[in-house]
């Protein structure tokens, strides 16, 4: 049987954008704007996906001032130079 997290996060993953952040944050904390530039997405529609990963589990965030900056999540997502894994 199939592990709901699993296939949660799976699901999440199929957004190319999403995958595209996630590759930007392997980098280290991020912010919105700059997530949203480095990607090639307005500001509103990164956003829109960092708030789906966060849900998921896969970033959490911090807010500075009136700066918030998105992180992965290391219990859920792991980079090296081997690639991108879920865990």
């Amino acid at each position: 049987m199939i592990d709901p997290t699993c296939a949660k996060n799976l699901k999440v993953l199929t957004e190319k954008h999403r995958l595209l952040l996630i590759e930007r944050l392997c980098e280290g904390e991020r912010t919105v704007s700059y997530l949203a530039e480095s990607a090639g997405l307005r500001r509103d529609m990164a956003s829109h996906h960092l708030i789906v990963l966060l849900k998921a589990g896969m970033v959490t965030t911090r807010k500075t001032g009136r700066f918030m900056y998105y992180a992965l999540n290391p219990e859920v997502v792991r980079c090296d130079a081997n690639g991108l894994a879920v865990i």
